[in-house]
């Protein structure tokens, strides 16, 4: 595989972060607490398995579900706890189960105008018989490799700042539970969250521009040039404390950024909307963000061979 960035995609990134000169990297978007957390379905009925993780205050998605259909007015419950009695006097929640056979599927439930404040647990639940037929307890899970209880960017840069990274290693950054910790666990990390590297914000989206700022590469330029500290939410893709342009090995930060430009969840059979805090930064200047088009389009002109 080519291990440099195509001329189209530096081309498209540096034009685009010309274009950003003098727009304000600021903002950034409060994260819900408990995104990311995931619950694993108990199967008790009907074949019922998957793994259901929050996506934002409303949201929730279930991945490699299974489920066979049977049974009457079978649908998705949330509850306080896993208690047949906290379902009973839980929320239904998404369309009607039954009848429809699932077979390892990916779905999501936006749970229309209500949140999951409250809400601790999930069932795929009878109404008419008040039958638990899986159920499972939210929890932060392997992602909070920090283990603070919050799933974000933070937990990257765990695995990234460890002092095992690169070598030997076990305990929550070792992702993969394979006894080392290195880069496969963050990619690893990454595709389990549903996103790929240069999502600085961790909203299943590698973009350009967004109007409050959190564009990824809006984030990127507003901290070009760090040598030193620099952490996942401000551009470092490759966790070595620096954001930069371009490396020999095609792991320079905007090089990453701009191989996985317009990269969605669609695009990766993930269906998301996880919105994370990127970290607050100044705004960039306009000299900056200059140097990072020409730098990016000095590189197209000399790699021919990069093709487009």
């Amino acid at each position: 595989m080519n291990r440099f960035p195509s001329r189209r995609a530096l081309v498209v990134l540096s034009v685009a972060v010309v274009a950003l000169a003098g727009v304000s990297s600021n903002a950034s978007a409060e994260p819900y607490a408990r995104a990311g957390w995931t619950a694993e379905l108990e199967t008790y009925a009907h074949d019922v398995s998957g793994v259901a993780i929050i996506v934002d205050a409303d949201t929730f998605r279930v991945d490699d579900f299974t489920y066979d259909g049977g049974g009457p007015a079978v649908y998705f419950y949330l509850g306080r706890d896993t208690s047949n009695e906290a379902f009973k006097q839980g929320l239904r929640v998404g369309p009607l189960l039954t009848g429809t056979t699932f077979d390892h599927d990916s779905l999501v439930i936006d749970l229309d105008g209500t949140t999951l404040d409250g809400y601790h647990a999930l069932s795929v639940w009878c109404e008419d018989f008040y039958v638990d037929f899986g159920s499972a307890t939210f929890t932060p899970g392997p992602l909070d490799t920090n283990l603070d209880q919050i799933v974000n960017s933070a937990d990257i840069d765990a695995i990234y700042h460890d002092p095992a990274f690169g070598g030997a290693g076990t305990g929550p950054v070792d992702y993969n539970n394979d006894s080392a910790v290195n880069q496969i666990d963050v990619d690893d990390w990454l595709s389990d969250f549903g996103t790929v590297r240069g999502d600085a914000n961790l909203d299943a989206d590698v973009d350009v521009w967004a109007l409050d700022g959190t564009g990824d590469a809006q984030v990127l330029s507003s901290n070009l040039g760090t040598t030193t500290g620099a952490i996942w939410g401000n551009g470092d893709f490759n966790g070595d404390g620096d954001v930069d342009v371009w490396a020999f090995d095609g792991s320079g930060d905007a090089q990453i950024l701009s191989e996985n430009l317009n990269t969605s969840a669609g695009d990766m059979g993930v269906r998301t909307t996880v919105v994370l805090t990127a970290t607050s930064v100044p705004e960039p200047s306009t000299t900056a963000m200059l140097i990072v088009a020409g730098v990016i389009g000095i590189v197209c002109r000399r790699r021919k061979p990069w093709g487009d």
